[in-house]
């Protein structure tokens, strides 16, 4: 950066301590897909879901693995496929472990020469991230 006052060059520091977005915001900023079956933020791969033909949606499950432990619709099985659902909540996750997510993602941007559709898993679901935050590249 230049400063006029000094007639002097100087490296511009800032920080960027939080943002606040909307959910398709935080998909363009984080690369993380929000859309299909990997929306979850908390649950990544580890996510329920289910199709439903006729209305054509996503149906996200398992959302009782958030209850405390004790709680007594863990156990109930009577609207929930007759089954009870006694497993825990996903770690956190720290930074190191998203960036070993994303480190490998090749990303061309745009429709022209070189772009390459994003290869989807086995049951045919597509990628939980799409690109790798241009965050990662700042030095810190």
């Amino acid at each position: 950066m230049w400063d006029e006052y000094k007639q002097e060059h100087f490296d511009l520091r800032a920080l960027l301590f939080v943002t606040i977005n909307n959910w398709p915001a935080l998909s363009n900023l984080s690369g993380q897909s929000n859309k299909e079956y990997n929306v979850c933020t908390y649950c990544y791969e580890d996510l329920e879901c289910v199709f439903l033909k006729k209305c054509r949606k996503v149906v996200y499950l398992g959302h009782r693995r958030f209850l405390p432990v004790n709680h007594p619709v863990r156990k109930k099985g009577k609207h929930f496929k007759s089954k009870s659902d006694h497993r825990t909540k996903p770690l956190n996750r720290t930074g190191d472990d998203v960036l070993e997510m994303v480190k490998n993602i090749k990303v061309v941007f745009g429709k022209g020469r070189g772009n390459k559709p994003i290869p989807k898993d086995a049951k045919g679901h597509g990628p939980i991230w799409k690109k790798k935050y241009i965050f990662w590249e700042l030095p810190y």
